[in-house]
């Protein structure tokens, strides 16, 4: 637990050194939402999550992370 605690530290903060702390959030957001949406549609179609589900999430997650720092960084620059 101690190994993840310390790489999620890292990870947060290089995020927030890199992109600032809008984009930090922004990103969180798009993962939880992404989770959040093919979790709620699994647990509906399918009755719960399997090998295909968490591979779809985390392409979902990807997609909706890369819109969030499109937006974040349209919005800043306009």
């Amino acid at each position: 637990m101690v190994p993840f605690l310390v790489a999620l530290w890292i990870v947060i903060g290089g995020a927030m050194i890199l992109g600032g702390a809008v984009m930090m959030l922004a990103c969180l957001l798009a993962v939880a939402v992404a989770c959040l949406v093919v979790g709620k549609t699994a647990q509906w179609q399918i009755g719960g999550q399997s090998g295909d589900v968490l591979g779809s999430v985390q392409i979902v997650a990807e997609i909706f992370v890369m819109i969030a720092i499109i937006s974040v960084t349209i919005r800043v620059a306009g």
